[in-house]
């Protein structure tokens, strides 16, 4: 039974969109010839083409469908039962039908080939070739200047091609949408968010002829803008917060997300949008901010699986950046060339590995590393909040002044000490002389930083070590070997007899301290094997005897030591240098940079210490702070490699080697490099980039693109049903790439502002409003559902950008990613304000995307045209799900507050929800819903108590029966259609 419920719905529907398909074709005259193009390279042209036409028939080119084939005229313009091509389409007569082969053309098809040879058969050049309308580059079309039929006012532009085209069609032009309606319409389109009671109650009351406008330009305005226009890019740029694959390591490219937020609402030209994120790092001078807008095409899946062979890895994210440039950019599939010549459209396997080669230069293997909760892959910035850099770049500056400082003053000790310094490090070590090595008795601690810590005990008797140290690598100290925390000092002294340069070198197990004559010159707690030279330290011993004492702190296993005492490492070269100061010549910066390294240590004075330790110190605090940064992936050309054909896309079968360039099509065009390509995308003569953008601006304001397939301008796509329109806006958006002007253009106009309601003669000759004879209604995406329900109910932290969060989801989503030990996939659930940040900043992890977002993009891969939340499941989730369980009883927890009637909160909700007062019969229903529901609760206690300890947010301490019955109420409005689409 089931079966045959979803078998008639299945068929019903196929019958309902063949219907539209149909209707919208006829409404259609001045696309026949694109529908006729599309339907012929389609389905004709891969057996009746110039090179091996089958029956003799060239349908690719207009000599060929003008001459015809064995079988007589092909096309008789205007004359359908003498066209061949017709009647064998339809099967009539004993000859078979085409195509021959495959599926017959389906009626939809056959209509529109019947019309294109009714009205003349015009279709001008080759298929397959430069004429396709995408490949021409847009020409200015000019605006007509008649007034609307509704107004007087002079039109918008946009209006005066869409009116033309619904009064061609008989159908009638509809009237602007109420304020209420227009102002939930425009403030969920721009921001994301629906406009608060205070805000519609100032548009209905402004009377000016502006007031719309002003709505407008506040949007505009609004940090919000860039958080609802980022979301297109991010499905774009298939973001995630997690590489996928079954290690699935978390990365931090919500610092690019955030770039392009704060790109967005800065209004940068899109010229320069789409250059920083496709080139930065290539730009003279680039910034980190440019760096990091490169992170778009480093957003892609990482293979960090055992099994994953690095060179095929790397292969597949070269693929992945072609296919999603390509896509996001110019609105083309090139991923078909990537194994042979694209059937269909005019790209070759040679265009595709050309345009490959832009990409194949990134110091990339192709596998992230492994270990750890981030597994992120080079190349990398460190990049943090403007904050973070600031206080990054002062400390910078700093240093850099301390160090100059410091450059000065060791210039001037090393020209003073110059003399000094030749003579201790000519003095020989071997006429020192070194007493023998005596040990304290053995101490230990309760752990082993009480043990490092304690102080040289005043009086200790020191015994001789008896052990050989000088020059091995490590011995092993019996004293305090398998004995934890436990520690000895161990005493020495040195003699000489004129200054002599010394280099103290030392290994430890585990822990070490050294005094040199009571000054403590090394510190280290730390648990390791003994390694001679593990610590180490320069001085110049002045005549006499100097003790050396030495803390070894052993914390559990064997307790070893090393220790040898040698000359420090100076060049001939260096010390010539040295030498020359000695004899009263000037030494050179370049002289003084060559030796300071050596003998800084050296330096008897020590008026510059202090500087010294200040830019060590501000070293020590810059690299802390730079290590708890994000590590954005980023792109590079710093791995230049020569790009070869694959043999069917084959990464083991490289054939001939091929240069960076643009697909053939476009023309010629000196492409070296990624920032090259970047700026022939935006060109005025490029044919694609204005209108591809142009089109999902119209898709996001409209739910269809004027070309509704915005993923693929190429044949296999649908023509524009306003061509005119797109060109028009395609080159009014490429005179100055100003984003908010078009998007302020398009809002602004009739076409957005009318009513969307339906009337008999759209259904009857426009059903899939592709004329916009009205606006259309739209379920509001899966990711704005949420913040909708979060803003109505005053939950939502409006918070920008920042770390991603993890608010509610169904227990047990991740369970299944904890398949090894190799990291923790439990869910993190976020705190307190958190919980309530906008969908944009949930964390999406690749292997399992949030629960309550259907419908969604996957983030696998490029999405430019994604589907319509429509799920019942998101039904079902939006009535149990606890983030609108909650947004609902805090909702009814607000309007009970405030009047303190069930009637009044009812009425007030609905301004809340709806942003319009409720009318008779929902009124009626809510109070009705509402007195069922107090019914029950009062005799159902323990359920008050649990729909209103759902959610982190306060329970209410009073009136709680009558707070979960509205509950019941707000959660019903939360759910009503208007509630959830965007009229």
């Amino acid at each position: 039974m089931n079966y045959m419920r979803v078998h008639a719905v299945t068929v019903l529907f196929s019958l309902l969109s063949t219907a539209l398909i149909a209707a919208n074709a006829s409404s259609r005259d001045a696309t026949t010839d694109a529908d006729a193009r599309r339907i012929l390279e389609q389905r004709c042209v891969r057996c009746h083409t110039e090179k091996a036409p089958s029956g003799s028939l060239d349908i690719a080119t207009l000599a060929g469908r003008k001459r015809g084939g064995k079988s007589g005229a092909a096309i008789v313009p205007g004359k359908l039962a003498e066209s061949k091509l017709f009647t064998r389409l339809q099967a009539s007569g004993s000859e078979p039908s085409m195509p021959l082969g495959d599926k017959p053309l389906s009626s939809v098809e056959q209509k529109v080939i019947q019309k294109w040879i009714e009205s003349g058969a015009v279709l001008s050049g080759t298929l397959k070739s430069k004429t396709h309308w995408a490949w021409v580059t847009p020409q200015r079309p000019r605006v007509s200047s008649s007034p609307s039929s509704l107004t007087s006012q002079k039109l918008n532009p946009i209006d005066s091609f869409v009116q033309a085209r619904v009064r061609k069609a008989g159908l009638p032009i509809s009237p602007l949408a109420d304020k209420r309606t227009q102002i939930r319409r425009v403030t969920l389109d721009l921001i994301g968010l629906p406009p608060t009671q205070a805000e519609v109650d100032n548009f209905i009351n402004d009377r000016s002829p502006n007031a719309y406008e002003k709505v407008v330009d506040r949007l505009l305005a609004s940090p919000h803008y860039g958080e609802r226009m980022a979301l297109p890019w991010l499905d774009a740029a298939r973001y995630a917060d997690s590489n996928g694959f079954q290690q699935d390591g978390d990365t931090y490219q919500y610092v690019w997300r955030d770039w392009v937020v704060d790109a967005l609402n800065a209004n940068i030209p899109f010229d320069q949008f789409a250059t920083e994120q496709l080139a930065g790092d290539l730009l003279p001078g680039a910034t980190d901010a440019q760096r990091v807008a490169t992170g778009f095409n480093r957003n892609h899946l990482l293979n960090g699986e055992g099994g994953a062979i690095p060179e095929e890895q790397r292969n597949v994210n070269l693929f992945d950046r072609v296919n999603t440039t390509a896509t996001t950019f110019l609105g083309i599939s090139l991923a078909c060339a990537q194994c042979h010549d694209h059937k269909y459209d005019p790209f070759t396997q040679k265009d595709y590995y050309s345009f490959m080669a832009l990409f194949n230069n990134v110091p990339e293997t192709g596998v992230p590393p492994g270990g750890g909760q981030y597994r992120i892959a080079e190349p990398t910035v460190t990049y943090g909040t403007a904050a973070e850099m600031d206080k990054i770049s002062r400390l910078d500056a700093q240093q850099k002044s301390l160090q100059s400082k410091l450059d000065k003053e060791v210039h001037k000790a090393i020209r003073t000490e110059a003399s000094s310094l030749v003579a201790a490090l000519s003095s020989p070590l071997s006429d020192a002389k070194l007493s023998i090595w005596q040990k304290s008795p053995v101490t230990t601690g309760t752990s082993f930083q009480e043990a490092f810590d304690r102080v040289l005990p005043t009086g200790l008797t020191f015994l001789p070590l008896n052990i050989e140290v000088d020059g091995k690598q490590s011995v092993d100290l019996p004293d305090i070997s398998n004995k934890n925390n436990a520690s000895i000092y161990l005493m020495r002294t040195i003699s000489v007899v004129r200054a002599t340069a010394a280099e103290f070198r030392f290994g430890s197990d585990d822990g070490i301290r050294v005094w040199l004559d009571g000054d403590l010159k090394v510190s280290n707690a730390v648990q390791r094997g003994a390694l001679l030279g593990q610590e180490s330290f320069v001085s110049i011993l002045a005549p006499g005897e100097h003790r050396l004492v030495v803390q070894i702190v052993n914390g559990a296993g064997p307790g070893g030591f090393a220790f040898e005492l040698r000359k420090p490492i100076i060049t001939p070269n260096q010390i010539a240098i040295l030498e020359q100061a000695t004899d009263g010549k000037d030494l050179s910066e370049s002289d003084i940079r060559g030796v300071q390294a050596a003998v800084l240590p050296m330096l008897q004075a020590n008026d510059f210490a202090n500087l010294r330790n200040q830019v060590s110190a501000i070293g020590k605090e810059v690299a802390a702070l730079r290590a708890a940064l994000p590590k954005v992936m980023v792109m590079s050309d710093a791995q230049p490699r020569q790009t070869r054909l694959l043999d069917r896309g084959e990464y083991l079968q490289p054939r001939e080697a091929v240069a960076t360039a643009i697909p053939a099509v476009f023309g010629a065009a000196p492409i070296k490099n990624r920032l090259d390509f970047a700026k022939w995308l935006v060109r005025t003569d490029n044919p694609l980039t204005a209108r591809v953008q142009i089109n999902r601006y119209w898709q996001l304001f409209f739910g269809t693109g004027l070309s509704k397939t915005s993923e693929n301008f190429g044949t296999l796509g649908e023509a524009p049903s306003h061509p005119e329109l797109l060109d028009w806006l395609a080159t009014e958006f490429s005179w100055d790439w100003d984003v908010k002007r078009i998007h302020k253009l398009i809002v602004m106009s009739h076409t957005y502002r009318q009513k969307s309601d339906v009337l008999s003669i759209h259904l009857k000759k426009d059903p899939a409003n592709r004329l916009y004879a009205r606006q259309n209604r739209l379920r509001v995406p899966s990711l704005l559902l949420r913040d909708v329900a979060l803003a109505t109910s005053g939950l939502i932290n409006r918070t920008i950008g920042g770390k991603p969060v993890y608010p509610y989801q169904p227990a047990g989503i991740w369970d299944g990613l904890a398949i090894t030990n190799e990291r923790d996939f439990s869910y993190p659930q976020s705190k307190g304000a958190d919980l309530y940040r906008r969908s944009l900043y949930t964390f999406w992890r690749r292997t399992a995307a949030p629960g309550n977002m259907f419908d969604s993009a996957s983030r696998q891969q490029c999405t430019v045209n994604a589907s319509r939340t429509s799920t019942p499941l998101h039904a079902l989730t939006m009535m149990n799900d606890i983030t609108w369980i909650e947004a609902a009883r805090v909702l009814a927890t607000n309007a009970l507050d405030w009047n303190g009637s069930l009637d009044t909160s009812i009425d007030d909700m609905g301004l809340t929800v709806l942003g319009r007062p409720l009318t008779r019969k929902e009124r009626q229903t809510m109070q009705k819903l509402a007195a069922t529901s107090m019914k029950y609760y009062e005799a159902h206690l323990p359920d008050v108590d649990a729909i209103l300890s759902t959610g982190s947010a306060p329970s209410p301490k009073r009136n709680r029966t009558q707070i979960a019955a509205l509950t019941q109420v707000s959660l019903a409005m939360l759910n009503f259609d208007e509630a959830i689409t965007r009229e």
